[in-house]
C-alpha cells in the first residue's frame, strides 16, 4: 500500500471524514438539476470519501457513481446504502488513474478536492479522459487548495492544479467559470482557500 493510499485508508478507518455536503456544492448541483431537460441525470463522484455528496446526489434523484481508492471508504459507503435501501447509487473501489471512464456518459462529474492528490504524471491524461466522459451541456466542478495558513498536517501540500493550468486543459468545446472559497478559524488567524472551478461542455 503507498503512503498516500494508506493514509487516507486509516483515516477513513477511523470515522474521519467529511460525513455533510458542502453548502456551495449542493447549490452547483441544484443548479445543474434545473438546468437540465432531462428526467435522470447521471453523475460521477471522484474521491467520494464516506459519501457525503453521494448521497446527496442520489436523494436528488441522480444516477450517482461513487469512486474512491480507500477500501474503507467505499465499505462505510456501502453500508449506508444498504440501511437506507439506496438504488441509484454505485460505488467502485478504484483511483481515478485506473478508473476506465466511459464516453459521453455524465451529465455531472464531482472532484471536490480529489484530484489534487493524483500523480502530477498523470494529471493531464485524466483531464483529457474526464472530458471525453461529459455529455454535451454537461458539468466538470472541481475544487482545489490553493492557499493556507496553519493547515494541522505537515506532509499537506497545495495542488498543483492553477487557474492557467485548468484554462490549458479545458481551452476547446468548453464554457469556464472560476470562484474562490475560503474557510477561516481561530479568528481568521487560520484558514484554507479552495479554487473553484466549473467547465461546461459545449460542443
Amino acid at each position: 500500500m503507498n503512503k498516500r493510499l494508506f493514509k487516507w485508508d486509516n483515516m477513513y478507518k477511523d470515522g474521519s471524514g467529511n460525513m455533510f455536503p458542502e453548502p456551495i456544492v449542493v447549490r452547483f448541483v441544484k443548479s445543474c438539476i434545473e438546468k437540465k431537460n432531462k428526467l435522470i441525470l447521471s453523475a460521477l463522484d471522484i474521491g467520494c470519501g464516506l459519501g457525503s455528496h453521494s448521497l446527496m446526489m442520489s436523494q436528488l434523484g441522480i444516477n450517482v457513481t461513487a469512486l474512491d481508492f480507500s477500501i474503507n471508504a467505499i465499505e462505510k459507503l456501502n453500508k449506508v446504502i444498504k440501511n437506507r435501501n439506496i438504488h441509484n447509487l454505485k460505488t467502485v473501489n478504484s483511483g481515478i488513474e485506473n478508473y476506465e471512464i466511459e464516453k459521453n456518459k455524465y451529465d455531472l462529474i464531482l472532484d471536490i478536492a480529489s484530484l489534487q492528490h493524483a500523480n502530477i504524471s498523470q494529471m493531464n491524461d485524466i483531464f483529457s479522459n474526464i472530458k471525453k466522459a461529459l455529455q454535451l451541456n454537461g458539468h466538470f466542478y472541481s475544487w482545489s487548495l490553493s492557499d493556507s495558513k496553519n493547515v494541522n498536517d505537515n506532509d499537506f501540500e497545495h495542488s498543483i492544479i492553477s487557474k492557467k493550468f485548468l484554462e490549458n486543459c479545458f481551452i476547446d468545446d468548453f464554457s469556464l467559470s472560476f470562484d474562490n472559497y475560503k474557510y477561516t478559524q481561530n479568528n481568521e488567524k487560520d484558514y484554507i482557500s479552495f479554487l473553484i472551478f466549473s467547465a461546461k461542455r459545449i460542443k
